[in-house]
């Protein structure tokens, strides 16, 4: 992991820096780092980073991996004991700046309505499917428009994400890759 740490510091990041939002800095982290393609680089493709929040908390699966062939990959799955959530596809941002669309124009972000999430909740002891569309999202250069304003001057608000809140994503990835060398879970 000399060069650029692979998949862990590409989605990897992201797909923690996710659960960290939504479940706050967890108590344990295991992890299992693999090069899948045997394709003689050090750095690993493919990731499983098991985030543990002590009893009655929940156990977050943060997976990446570059081996799979589907015609609709899943990208995100949150369960709980009242409902559960599936999500396919990949933002698609990146395919409409390549088609030529920019942030801004019309459209610019938004999903086709059949890439919508699906949302499963229990209706009294029944489970209840229905289609989750995406709103008008930020793009990427709401980002950026508030990362100018913070270097600008703009103070603590603009900034995007919090100094803090960054080290402690760092401090889940490195616990990750420390779990992976070690072969042991890691205790935050």
């Amino acid at each position: 992991m000399a060069e650029a740490g692979g998949v862990i510091y590409d989605l990897g990041t992201h797909l923690i820096d996710q659960a960290f939002v939504l479940f706050g800095m967890p108590k344990t982290v295991n992890a299992t780092f693999s090069n899948q393609r045997n394709d003689g680089a050090s750095e690993p493709d493919s990731i499983t980073v098991l985030l543990g929040y002590g009893s009655g908390g929940p156990l977050v699966t943060a997976k990446a991996g570059v081996m799979c062939v589907e015609t609709e990959q899943l990208r995100y799955w949150v369960r709980g004991t009242k409902g559960s959530f599936k999500k396919f596809h990949l933002d698609v941002q990146e395919d409409q700046l390549k088609a030529g669309l920019k942030p801004g124009d019309k459209g610019f972000g938004l999903e086709n309505e059949e890439n919508s999430g699906k949302l499963v909740v229990l209706d009294g002891d029944k489970p209840k499917s229905s289609v989750f569309k995406n709103d008008e999202p930020k793009t990427y250069a709401t980002l950026y428009e508030g990362f100018a304003k913070a270097v600008g001057g703009g103070g603590e608000s603009a900034v995007p994400v919090k100094a803090q809140d960054a080290r402690d994503v760092l401090r889940i990835i490195e616990a990750a890759i420390d779990s992976s060398r070690s072969g042991k879970t890691i205790v935050l």
